[in-house]
């Protein structure tokens, strides 16, 4: 049986969530994307989910997604409320947790050779796209 270490549990789960309200500053426009920027977020999804237990990873996601409903400036630029979650862009935020799931699912703990990394990371990106959509 494993030894669980809930301080280390903790802290990457509060350092994962900071990390993606970060990322979520890194935006640009772009001309057809009708209002929805990209972000840093879906990178920082891959990272969390590969360093991650699939449990923490989706501690970490919902942590973020409930801090930017509830008032905390963690989504792109530094937006934040549940309009956030229904909106435009609300599909790629609730997309983060299936990828991140996958990703860590496949990912943690094993050390795939690049190819299977590589459509892992590319399969739940394209995740994140299919419910951005």
């Amino acid at each position: 049986m494993k030894k669980h270490n809930v301080i280390k549990d903790i802290t990457s789960v509060v350092i994962s969530s900071l990390g993606l309200a970060l990322t979520s500053q890194i935006s640009f426009d772009v001309p057809l994307g009708e209002g929805i920027p990209i972000t840093g977020q879906s990178f920082a999804i891959l990272i969390i989910g590969y360093f991650l237990s699939w449990r923490l990873a989706l501690i970490a996601v919902l942590i973020y997604i409930i801090g930017g409903v509830i008032g905390l400036p963690v989504f792109a630029e530094a937006s934040s409320g549940l309009d956030k979650l229904i909106g435009k862009s609300g599909g790629f935020l609730i997309g983060f947790l299936p990828a991140v799931f996958v990703v860590s699912k496949w990912e943690y703990g094993k050390f795939n050779d690049l190819i299977i990394t590589l459509q892992t990371l590319i399969f739940s990106t394209g995740i994140i796209l299919l419910f951005g959509v």
